[in-house]
């Protein structure tokens, strides 16, 4: 089975390529975000994911196989529509980029700022609203708990002090 257009592949675009070419995928993580993409991926119905690669045995990686290869529900339907999907778009990365880089060089960038950029920072780590969301209530907490101890104190006083006219 012919997996992947190049025969170099690059760790970083190896679940890119199979979709392209819209190759179902077995999954083994090991590390990074592989464990995501193996999740997305078996989301998404073009693939399985099996977990890590320490906890995979034989036989599981033969059912995994059996599975995307042509079981029932196989995903070699799902990965041929994703590739279609995929192989959609009006640009590949590389036209995309350059469009974008073209763009920002006729334009200048200025349109592209963030306005995240000219927030004060204390906007920016939402102090403001954690003022809001965690000193009000408290404040109104410790408000509440005073008015209840005074009231509980006045109440005991008047008791006592009705006890000993008594």
């Amino acid at each position: 089975m012919f997996l992947c257009g190049e025969l170099k592949l690059r760790a970083s675009r190896v679940c890119a390529q199979a979709l392209y070419h819209g190759v179902p995928q077995l999954c083994l993580t090991v590390w990074g975000d592989q464990p995501y993409n193996a999740a997305r991926m078996q989301y998404r119905g073009y693939g399985r994911d099996l977990g890590r690669m320490r906890a995979v045995s034989a036989a599981r990686l033969a059912a995994g196989a059996r599975d995307v290869i042509g079981g029932a529900g196989s995903c070699a339907a799902a990965a041929r529509a994703a590739a279609t999907v995929f192989r959609s778009r009006p640009l590949d990365p590389r036209q995309r980029a350059a469009w974008w880089l073209e763009h920002v060089l006729r334009h200048g960038g200025a349109h592209l700022h963030s306005r995240a950029l000219d927030l004060p920072w204390y906007q920016y780590l939402m102090i403001d609203l954690l003022a809001v969301l965690v000193v009000a209530p408290v404040v109104v907490m410790t408000s509440a708990v005073s008015a209840a101890c005074t009231w509980w104190c006045c109440v005991r006083r008047r008791s006592t002090a009705h006890h000993k006219q008594q």
